[in-house]
Formats: structure tokens, sequence, C-alpha cells
């Protein structure tokens, strides 16, 4: 009987869905977060004295041992959207995770990234402003500027072909 039971729960624990899921440390984290290795109220396990972090990998590693690429906070992202920028840890992590702002180029920064592109499409020519309309504390230089043939806005008129 008892070989039975045995075998019937081997065979439960094999089939996976029974019991809890295995304790992943760096689920729903980004790179660079902190992490530890012992589940949250897991007695049985004994936490080394090392500050780990998520790897780029998505396995909690000793931190520092690693580097994380900026745009890893905002894969899956827009331009504005909020973000984690995880300080670095070496040698010590005592700084909590700023939040920060997905940029243009796909990267975690600070707050207030620039999103707006002025010559989103624009023809090449088109009269053009840095400044997003109606966004308070920008300032426009009084220089015209205009879309070159790159997208960019320029100051005086552009070369187009």
């Amino acid at each position: 009987m008892r070989i039975l039971l045995t075998v019937v729960i081997m065979a439960a624990a094999h089939r996976g869905g029974c019991g809890p899921a295995p304790y992943d440390p760096c689920q729903g984290k980004v790179c660079g977060q902190t992490c530890t290795v012992c589940a949250p109220g897991d007695s049985r396990c004994a936490e080394t004295a090392v500050v780990k972090a998520c790897s780029p990998a998505g396995q909690c590693e000793p931190a520092g041992t690693f580097t994380c690429d900026a745009s890893a906070a905002c894969a899956g992202k827009r331009c504005g959207d909020p973000c984690a920028i995880e300080p670095p840890c070496a040698p010590l992590c005592l700084m909590p995770a700023i939040l920060g702002t997905c940029d243009q180029a796909g990267r975690c920064g600070l707050p207030f990234p620039v999103c707006y592109d002025p010559c989103a499409g624009e023809a090449c020519g088109a009269p053009c402003t840095v400044c997003q309309p109606g966004v308070p504390g920008c300032v426009e230089t009084p220089v015209a500027k205009a879309c070159d043939p790159a997208g960019q806005c320029v100051a005086g008129p552009a070369a187009c072909p």
C-alpha cells in the first residue's frame, strides 16, 4: 500500500499543475530589480547575505555581475509609459528604484521624456516647431524651422530633394 501511495504522489508531481507553483524570484520584475532566492515566508530556505538582482535572462543572480540593457524596462511599452529605473547595486543596493518614463528610443529615463515628433507624417520642407503645442514651459526659438529629408526639425529651410 505504501509503495502504491508513493507512486501515485510521484505521478501527480510529475504531471505538473498539482500543488503550489515553484517560486520564481524574478517573476514580474525587470532586469536589475532586487530579488531573493528564498520565497517569502519559506522558513526552510536560508538566504545568503549577497545582494541579488534579476539578470537579463530572468535569473536571480549576485548584483553587479551583469549589466542590464536600458531598453529592457520599456520592452513592449510606448513613449511616455512609466518604467522603473534600477540604480546600480555595486557595492550595495541602498537606493530604491526610481520612477522613470519610456522615451522615443525605448529606453527608461527620467520623467518627462520627449515623445513629440514634430515631423511625424510631415513632408520634407514642412514648417515645424521644437516645442510640442500646448506644453507649458517650452520656449521656442524665433528661428523658422522645417522638416529635413531625415524627418528632423532643423533651423532654416530644409534642403529637400
